[in-house]
C-alpha cells in the first residue's frame, strides 16, 4: 500500500507539473520571446520585391529568412521607396537590416555591412545579330539606360556614347529588340530574368568584360546589438558556394540552351524530318489546323506590331534589295505628305531623296544636279553596307533626324524622327549658358571690385579705431567703462565685417579649370592650414594616419580643410578638444574623415547645416557660408561631403574627392 501510494503521489505530481507546462503557469518558466529583426526592402526584381499577394519575396528575402531563421528570430518586413531611404532607416535606428545592397564606399562611410555573399555586374547588353563583340566596338553608338539609375554614370564612361533613357527596363528590353539602340546597361543577372521570362534571351548576348562589379551584403544598423556578428557567422556556415548556386538558379533561372554543333543542330532537324515523314499521314488534319491557327496568331502578332509602328511620331519606310518603297507607315504620311504619291507608286530611294531636297519637303539649297548627286552618294554607300545619319531641315520648320539603314540583306530602311522640339530646346539652353557666363563674368568682377572697395575703409577704420586709443591715453585719460564697451563693439563689427566680405568671396569665386590643379598632400600642408586656423590654447589636432594625394585646386583645398577644423572649434561646447583627421584611398577615391568631441549635430540638421548662411546657434560668430562653400567646392571636384554622429557626443565630417578629381559645373548638381 505504501509503494502504491507513493507512486500514485509520484503520477500526481508529474500531471499538475504538465498541466502548469500547458497553462503557462510560474511552475513551468518561460523565457521572453525576441522582438522580430525590422528589415527595409525596396522593389529591386528578383533581389526583392513585393508579390500580387502583398508579400515580400527575391533572393535577399529568402536568404535573409535563412540566416535570421537560424538565429530563432523573426522577420518583420519595412518596404522603402528607394535605398537611400533604406540607408537613412539603418542610420537612424528605424530599421535592424537592409535588404541586399552594394557595398559602395559612401555607404560603408556611414554604416556597418556585412560580409559579401555575391555581387552586381554591370554589363552592357546586345543583339547577337551584331558583329561588335567587344566594348570598344560600342563607341559613339547608341546605348539605352533606366533613368535617374547607376547604369547613366556607367554610359557616360562610354567615349562619344550617345545615351538614350527610358522609364523602365522593360522599354529598354523593347528598343534593344526592334534596333532603337545599339546596346543597353544593366545589371547582368536581373536582365538576364527578363529576358528569359519574355523568350528572348537567346537574341541578346552580354559583352564582356563587365563595365562594374560592386560587391554587396546587408547593412545593419549599429544599434541592433550582436546582430552583425550572428548574420557574419550564419554566412560563413551556410551560404556554401552549392547554396548560393540553388538560391540564385531559383530566382534567375537558367539560360535558353541552343544546339550548337553543327552535327548536332543538323542531326536534330534531319531526325525531325524522318519522323514528320513516318507520321505525318497519321496526323497531317491536326498539324494542318495547328498551322492554321499559328498563322492567324502569327499574322495578328505582326497586325499588332503594324499597327505600333503607324502610332510611332516619326516616318519609317521599308525599301527590298532593289531599293524600290515596299511599305511606310502613317507617321511618313503625317511627316511627309508629299513624299506619298511617290511611295505609292514604289519610287527608288534615289529619287525620293533626291526630290525630296528640289519639291521643298527638306529646305537645303540644293540644286536639282546637286540633289543628285547627294542622293547618289547615300544610296551608294548604303549598297556597300554603310548606314547614313544626318539632320534635315524640312521647308516649314522642323528638323528631322534622318538615318538610312540596312535591315538583313533584302531590304533597307529609312526613319525620319521629328527632333525640332530638342533643337529648340538646346537653343534656349545655348543662349542661357552664354547669358549665364557672361552673368558669372560680371559677378566675379562685381566680387573683386567689391572686396577691394569694402576692405579698404574696414583697414582704415581699425587703423582710426587704434590711433584714437593711442591718443586718448597719451592725453592720460581713462574712458567710462561703457565707451570702452562701444569700441570693443566696433572692433568686432569690423572684424565679422572683414569675415564675410572673405566667406562671400571664398564662396562665389569661380572654380579653377582641371588644367590648374596640382597635388596636394594633406600631411605637409596641415601646419601651415592650422597657423591660419589659430587654434585655442586647448584644442589640438591629430593626424591619426597618412592621407592619400588629390590632384586638385591647392587654395579651395586648403580652406575646405581650415573651415572644417575651425567649424569644429567654434561650435564646441566645451574649453579645449580632439580633432582627429583620418585619410585612406578606395576604388579611386580619396576619403577624408573629420572627427570632433563636441556636442554634436541633432539629425534634423545633418543636412541643412550645408545651406548657405544655415547656422544652427546665434551664439556662435560667423556667416553660415563656410560648410556651404566645402559643399559647393566638394561637388566642383566629382566629390562629396557629409556628417553622421555616431555616438553621444561628437561628429565625423567625410569629405570624399575622385584621386584624379575633375571640376564639374554647378548646373549638374
Amino acid at each position: 500500500m505504501v509503494s502504491g501510494s507513493t507512486t500514485l503521489r509520484k503520477f500526481l505530481l508529474f500531471g499538475v507539473g504538465v498541466a502548469c507546462w500547458l497553462t503557462g503557469s510560474p511552475l513551468a518558466a518561460q523565457e521572453p520571446a525576441l522582438p522580430p529583426i525590422r528589415m527595409a526592402y525596396t522593389e529591386f526584381y528578383p533581389h526583392a520585391f513585393t508579390d500580387v499577394n502583398g508579400q515580400p519575396q527575391g533572393l535577399a528575402i529568402d536568404v535573409a529568412r535563412r540566416l535570421v531563421g537560424a538565429t530563432g528570430r523573426e522577420l518583420e518586413f519595412l518596404p522603402t521607396a528607394d535605398p537611400g531611404v533604406m540607408m537613412d532607416m539603418i542610420v537612424s535606428g528605424e530599421a535592424d537590416m537592409t535588404a541586399t545592397l552594394g557595398l559602395t564606399q559612401d555607404r560603408l562611410a556611414i554604416a556597418r555591412a556585412t560580409r559579401p555573399f555575391g555581387s552586381f555586374r554591370t554589363v552592357l547588353f546586345a543583339r547577337k545579330d551584331g558583329t561588335r563583340r567587344t566594348l570598344e566596338d560600342f563607341h559613339g553608338s547608341r546605348i539605352g539606360v533606366v533613368t535617374g539609375s547607376l547604369t547613366v554614370r556607367f554610359a557616360a564612361g562610354i567615349p562619344s556614347a550617345e545615351v538614350v533613357e527610358y522609364p523602365s527596363a522593360d522599354a529598354r528590353v523593347m528598343a534593344l529588340l526592334t534596333g532603337d539602340i545599339d546596346a543597353t546597361i544593366a545589371t547582368a543577372d536581373s536582365f538576364a530574368k527578363r529576358l528569359r521570362q519574355i523568350g528572348s534571351d537567346i537574341f541578346v548576348e552580354p559583352i564582356e568584360p563587365p563595365l562594374g562589379q560592386t560587391p554587396y551584403g546587408f547593412f545593419v544598423s549599429s544599434a541592433s546589438g550582436d546582430l552583425l556578428d550572428s548574420l557574419n557567422a550564419q554566412i560563413e556556415a551556410q551560404l556554401t558556394p552549392e547554396v548560393l548556386d540553388q538560391i540564385r538558379t531559383s530566382w534567375f533561372g537558367q539560360p535558353t540552351r541552343l544546339p550548337e554543333h553543327d552535327y548536332i543542330l543538323w542531326g536534330s532537324i534531319a531526325g525531325l524530318i524522318v519522323l514528320t515523314i513516318a507520321i505525318g499521314a497519321l496526323f497531317s488534319s491536326r498539324r494542318n489546323r495547328r498551322r492554321a491557327t499559328s498563322l492567324l496568331t502569327e499574322n495578328a502578332e505582326n497586325r499588332l506590331l503594324v499597327d505600333a509602328l503607324d502610332g510611332v511620331d516619326s516616318a519609317i519606310a521599308i525599301f527590298d534589295k532593289e531599293m524600290h518603297a515596299v511599305h511606310w507607315n502613317k507617321g511618313f504620311v503625317r511627316a511627309m505628305p508629299k513624299m506619298v504619291d511617290a511611295l505609292s507608286k514604289g519610287a527608288h530611294l534615289r529619287s525620293l531623296i533626291a526630290a525630296s531636297y528640289t519639291n521643298g519637303t527638306i529646305d537645303q539649297g540644293m540644286s536639282a544636279a546637286e540633289a543628285e548627286d547627294f542622293a547618289d552618294s547615300i544610296v551608294q554607300r548604303l549598297a556597300d553596307g554603310e548606314a547614313q545619319n544626318r539632320i534635315v531641315y524640312a521647308g516649314d520648320g522642323r528638323i528631322f533626324d534622318a538615318t538610312d539603314f540596312a535591315i538583313g540583306e533584302d531590304h533597307f530602311a529609312s526613319v525620319r524622327v521629328d527632333v525640332t522640339k530638342l533643337y529648340k530646346q538646346a537653343e534656349i539652353i545655348q543662349t542661357q549658358k552664354s547669358e549665364l557666363e557672361a552673368a558669372n563674368e560680371r559677378l566675379a568682377l562685381f566680387a573683386t571690385i567689391a572686396a577691394h572697395d569694402l576692405k579698404a575703409p574696414l583697414v582704415q577704420q581699425a587703423l582710426l579705431m587704434d590711433f584714437i586709443e593711442e591718443d586718448i591715453a597719451g592725453l592720460g585719460y581713462e574712458l567710462p567703462e561703457e565707451i570702452r564697451e562701444h569700441f570693443n563693439m566696433l572692433t568686432n563689427l569690423s572684424g565679422k565685417m572683414k569675415r564675410l566680405i572673405q566667406d562671400l568671396l571664398d564662396h562665389s569665386r569661380s572654380a579653377v579649370p582641371p588644367e590648374q590643379f596640382e597635388d596636394v598632400d594633406l600631411n605637409a600642408r596641415l601646419p601651415d592650414i592650422l597657423d591660419m586656423v589659430g587654434l585655442p590654447g586647448g584644442f589640438r589636432v591629430e593626424l591619426e594616419t597618412q592621407t592619400p594625394i588629390v590632384r586638385v585646386d591647392p587654395v579651395a583645398f586648403d580652406t575646405v580643410v581650415r573651415n572644417l577644423v575651425s567649424n569644429a572649434v567654434k561650435h564646441h561646447d566645451r574649453d579645449e578638444g580632439v580633432i582627429m583627421i583620418r585619410g585612406k584611398e578606395a576604388d579611386g577615391v580619396a576619403v577624408f574623415e573629420f572627427e570632433d568631441d563636441g556636442p554634436g549635430i541633432p539629425e534634423q540638421y545633418q543636412r541643412s547645416i550645408f545651406e548657405p548662411f544655415k547656422r544652427l546657434s546665434s551664439k556662435v560668430e560667423g556667416t553660415g557660408l563656410g560648410l556651404s562653400f566645402i559643399h559647393r567646392t566638394a561637388l566642383e571636384w566629382g566629390g562629396s561631403v557629409q556628417v553622421h554622429c555616431p555616438a553621444e557626443r561628437g561628429s565625423i565630417f567625410t569629405l570624399l574627392i575622385p584621386t584624379v578629381a575633375v571640376a564639374r559645373p554647378l548646373a549638374a548638381e
